[in-house]
């Protein structure tokens, strides 16, 4: 478990809060970090990339759970959307000797659904920083389950958008301005969450009514007065700094 200090009472978190991305995000309203420890991964020596086109989405949402679920070596998974419909990316990590049998692995999987995998091109892993390339468009992270990856791809490309979601269900999507409450209706209908991380106009509020900037989930506001009480109960670290005087 993780142990730390807050509000001067020693909390040991076991299964329930994660306590980092808990502070990292909170601007200082719940705890004082004194010490970050990082832990660093090697870059592999060995790696080639993979690039499965299809327009059927979810086609390729089946080839990417499969990947996940076999004993490939994927070192990266994203799935994308543009003008020339979908792609799955596949960067797997291996010695020479095995690298080629891995290969072939993929292949037979994209096989078995009527696909094919080609050489990728290395580019194609900065495509999320492309994402803030146009100037008319607003862009979010949306995070879902796996499993919604394919269908929320789709939606997006339906609102005349891009996207790119890598495979743990983080979601980078540009889309004009006028569609983000829609999109966000829809990732919200699957208990998942948009965050705008830049807006390029106006939201558009549904039948006139005023903007919900914490979106429908149930009792969010509550639930942040509630850890902010239970972290800093005396509130006397940035009290009011959060949004909604948190």
């Amino acid at each position: 478990g993780t142990i730390a200090k807050t509000g001067g009472k020693v909390v040991k978190n076991v299964a329930g809060y994660d306590l980092h991305k808990l502070m990292t995000g909170a601007f200082g309203t719940l705890g004082v970090i004194t010490e970050v420890t990082f832990r660093l991964h090697s870059v592999a020596r060995h790696a080639r990339s993979f690039t499965v086109s299809a327009g059927d989405a979810e086609l390729l949402g089946r080839l990417m759970m499969m990947v996940m679920d076999s004993h490939l070596n994927a070192q990266s998974l994203q799935m994308r959307s543009g003008d020339a419909g979908f792609q799955l990316d596949v960067r797997l990590a291996a010695l020479p000797e095995v690298m080629e049998e891995q290969g072939k692995a993929l292949g037979a999987m994209a096989a078995g659904l009527g696909l094919a995998a080609g050489d990728g091109d290395e580019g194609v892993w900065g495509a999320r920083e492309g994402m803030f390339a146009g100037t008319a468009v607003a862009v979010v992270k949306a995070t879902m389950l796996p499993t919604e990856i394919a269908p929320m791809t789709v939606t997006v490309a339906k609102l005349g958008g891009r996207s790119v979601a890598q495979a743990t269900g983080v979601m980078v999507a540009a889309v004009p301005a006028a569609a983000v409450m829609e999109l966000r209706q829809r990732v919200e209908r699957e208990r998942g969450t948009v965050v705008i991380l830049r807006q390029a106009g106006p939201l558009e509020c549904v039948a006139g009514a005023e903007l919900d900037r914490w979106g429908t989930l149930p009792d969010t506001m509550a639930l942040m007065r509630e850890v902010k009480q239970m972290f800093d109960p005396k509130r006397i670290l940035n009290a009011g700094r959060y949004l909604g005087g948190i």
